[in-house]
């Protein structure tokens, strides 16, 4: 136990906060760069385990594969004073549970929204080839946006990590593990699809599938029956939601979701047919389309080159970004220096797109122009486009320039061609764009209706 006001090199404890796997959870206060972290303390005097050090190793060695908003940042491992600790992006909020356990039950809306960002950021660490194997309300924190943010990576597992889980112990935490963990198979996507599942009948229902008090007693529910149907505690769920949550409770995982895209998207799904989520007319057709229909025809005969501009007519959400005073800095610091800034800034912003989906079209001097299916993932991109850029500036020396850019948005119809796209879409996009100002995001009306509601 550590007392506020301990001092570990250049962070100074403030006070508890909680605690994960195989360690305690403190707020400090990082001197150098005046900033509040979440640092993580491995109690090597109270582990039961040989390895401590090594889960911690790996924590860190997994948690930072991955980069998304859904996902506590995890910066480095340290070790001050003989106390190892792992310095974390400090989430303000409350966690899942505390929500649960003072509304009883969310509202639907509510729960389909934080099963949704869960699916989302659980889709990143899957693509990296990492299960989490401890998915529960506890270790997800609501923001002060209302977001759900994904803590502990102790437990998790990836493709190239040795794991070192002593035979005979099973991971997680039994109200929310697969049946498939307690028969002594390896955990895989499909086994957190089974603890999001349960987490969405908790936030339902305000209990877990199988409320029993005796850890085998629930080991061998779990196992051997089916879970209940979560309609019989709460009479106003749709059917087609109990559906989506019996489905991720499925027993054998092959009845289950293959992958989290498509529990979130039935989740989306649902979402707007319910009209929690604002849905683009698909019958519309863009006026522009019709100008070129008008214009076309007058020169071409025969097949109709309109159909085939309709036929390539994709609805998209169209993102461009920009340095911020870009020229200013090649004039001040020459060519190199500035060539080196824009790869500098290529190199963070790239893998944030494709994170989310996005297809960086191309990129025009400093500025990056990106199409995503969804106006979900090209807003969540932007988010961390930003904040990428925020803890980069905030680690820069004094006498270094940070990289401040502009993004603006717009979603429409466009012609999606393999290497580049077309449309007053990309045109709105480009407008809104150069109305912003520094590290602001702007998105137009149309792309915020396509958004999910709150």
């Amino acid at each position: 136990m550590l007392n506020p006001g301990t001092e570990l090199g250049r962070y100074t404890v403030l006070r508890k906060v909680g605690g994960g796997s195989y360690g305690a959870v403190y707020l400090a206060r990082d001197s150098e760069l005046d900033l509040e972290v979440a640092i993580k303390v491995l109690p090597l005097e109270e582990s039961g385990y040989g390895d401590g050090l090594k889960r911690f190793k790996r924590e860190l060695v997994l948690a930072r594969q991955v980069a998304h908003p859904g996902i506590c940042r995890v910066f480095d491992l340290h070790c001050e004073k003989n106390v190892y600790f792992i310095t974390m992006e400090h989430i303000p909020g409350e966690s899942l549970e505390e929500v649960i356990q003072r509304e009883k039950k969310l509202s639907i809306e509510q729960s389909v929204k934080i099963l949704r960002g869960l699916c989302r950021a659980m889709r990143s660490a899957h693509r990296a080839s990492i299960t989490h194997r401890d998915l529960k309300p506890t270790n997800i924190i609501l923001n002060n946006e209302g977001r759900p943010v994904i803590l502990d990576f102790g437990l998790a597992k990836g493709a190239e990590v040795k794991s070192i889980t002593q035979t005979g112990y099973s991971v997680g935490t039994p109200y929310y593990m697969a049946p498939e963990i307690f028969e002594g198979e390896a955990a895989r996507p499909r086994t957190d699809i089974y603890s999001l599942g349960v987490i969405l009948f908790r936030c339902l229902t305000g209990e877990v599938p199988f409320q029993l008090r005796n850890v085998v007693d629930v080991m061998d529910a779990v196992r051997k029956q089916e879970p209940t149907d979560p309609r019989d505690l709460r009479s106003d769920i749709p059917e087609e939601l109990a559906l989506v949550v019996l489905k991720a409770l499925a027993r054998s995982p092959e009845d289950r979701y293959e992958t989290t895209d498509q529990f979130e998207t039935d989740l989306a799904n649902l979402a707007a047919a319910s009209g929690g989520f604002s849905a683009p007319d698909q019958s519309q057709e863009a006026p522009w389309s019709r100008d070129i229909d008008k214009t076309v025809v007058t020169v071409v005969t025969g097949a109709s080159y309109s159909q085939m501009v309709r036929n390539r007519l994709q609805d998209t959400t169209i993102v461009f970004s920009d340095i911020v005073e870009i020229t200013s800095f090649f004039d001040k610091h020459g060519d190199v220096a500035g060539r080196v800034r824009l790869e500098t800034h290529n190199k963070m912003l790239f893998p944030v797109i494709r994170d989310y989906d996005g297809n960086i079209v191309k990129t025009i001097g400093d500025a990056i122009m990106a199409s995503f299916k969804r106006a979900d993932d090209a807003v969540g991109a932007a988010v961390e486009m930003q904040r990428v850029l925020a803890n980069y500036n905030k680690a820069l020396l004094s006498s270094s320039e940070p990289i401040h850019v502009r993004i603006g948005m717009h979603s429409g119809k466009a012609i999606i061609e393999r290497k580049d796209v077309f449309g007053d879409t990309v045109n709105v996009a480009a407008r809104v764009s150069s109305q912003a100002v520094g590290e602001q995001i702007l998105i137009s009306e149309d792309t915020r209706n396509m958004l999910t509601h709150g």
